[in-house]
């Protein structure tokens, strides 16, 4: 992908981001697809969605989304594997929230 493209999806994702923070969601979706647009494969901005998603009570949509996030950490390469491993927590953190009302990632955690 161009320069110019992952810029632009960068700008979509942190606006997106802000969105969200400012109780916008329906924006915060948009701009999220958007940026999927661009980047289709961001696990970062996936996540973001299936945030939104979540906020939004559609969390069989976003359970979905939180599980091609670990999905993509675990099948891409990463120049940043503590940004990847930090991710992945994540989303199964939610996974497991949405789920069973509880993070549960003692197995995450204490694994080395």
């Amino acid at each position: 992908m161009g320069d110019e493209r992952r810029g632009d999806a960068r700008v979509l994702f942190n606006s997106a981001w802000a969105a969200h923070a400012r109780g916008e969601d329906s924006e915060a979706e948009k701009l999220f697809r958007q940026s999927l647009e661009l980047e289709p494969n961001a696990a970062e901005t996936l996540y973001g969605l299936a945030m939104v998603l979540k906020a939004t009570g559609r969390v069989s949509e976003a359970i979905q989304l939180f599980e091609e996030v670990v999905y993509k950490v675990d099948n891409q390469g990463w120049t940043n594997r503590n940004r990847a491993k930090m991710l992945r927590r994540l989303a199964l953190g939610q996974i497991n929230y949405l789920r069973d009302r509880d993070w549960n990632l003692e197995k995450e955690i204490w694994q080395r």
